[in-house]
């Protein structure tokens, strides 16, 4: 493989050089800096024309605190009286709703998909205050979050399944999409607000009155 950079010219051998130098700077590296790379870029990436690209995320706007409510007051009444076989989807996308609200306390970069994974553990009772541990890129956080969500998360964690249940969180990502979406036709929020997800609750809802925020 050297013999054939070699053969490339000066501009490949040079490039050559380069990835030796990195070589002999990850063989040396000290324990306290070892970390997967996406700590190290936690956008997304792809592989273009041969070399590793990072995705710049998109901007989500956070969304007004009434229009969040109203999300939520949508997935409670389709939980509670939707149809007999789309209660528990409903129940499970408003628990994903209510864990990215409390994510969206720590202002830390956190992956939707790991969240909706989140484990039963994390989810701590026996002290003074309910305690839930969000998984973020920096380790897991620990967040106090009302007795009535814990409560919540813990009756979620409880129902039954024929897989084995280590998270939360069991129906499939596209079906508590799909639910959420059918949410967010019910109410009709304003379109100026774009399109909303559940990466929309992992920013905090302003109270800036009926339009989206956009920071500066």
């Amino acid at each position: 493989m050297a013999k054939i950079v070699e053969e490339e010219g000066p501009r490949a051998r040079l490039e050559w050089r380069a990835l030796k130098s990195f070589l002999s700077y990850l063989r040396n590296i000290s324990l306290e800096e070892i970390a997967f790379i996406e700590q190290i870029f936690p956008q997304k990436m792809d592989v273009t024309h041969g070399r590793i690209i990072r995705k710049i995320a998109p901007e989500v706007p956070s969304i007004p605190e009434e229009v969040a409510g109203t999300v939520l007051m949508g997935l409670a009444h389709r939980c509670r009286f939707g149809r007999r076989n789309a209660q528990l989807i409903a129940a499970e996308s408003l628990g994903l709703s209510w864990l990215c609200l409390t994510a969206s306390r720590l202002r830390l970069p956190i992956h939707l998909e790991i969240l909706k994974n989140i484990k039963i553990n994390a989810l701590q009772l026996d002290g003074e205050f309910p305690i839930l541990l969000i998984p973020t890129f920096f380790g897991d956080r620990p967040i106090r979050i009302s007795s009535r969500v814990a409560k919540f998360l813990h009756a979620l964690s409880l129902i039954p399944s024929t897989k084995s249940r280590e998270t939360i969180l069991q129906s499939p990502f596209r079906s508590l999409t799909r639910t959420f979406a059918g949410v967010l036709k019910d109410i009709s929020p304003n379109p100026t607000f774009g399109n909303i997800t559940y990466v929309s609750l992992l920013s905090p809802p302003h109270h800036f009155g009926n339009h989206r925020y956009q920071t500066k």
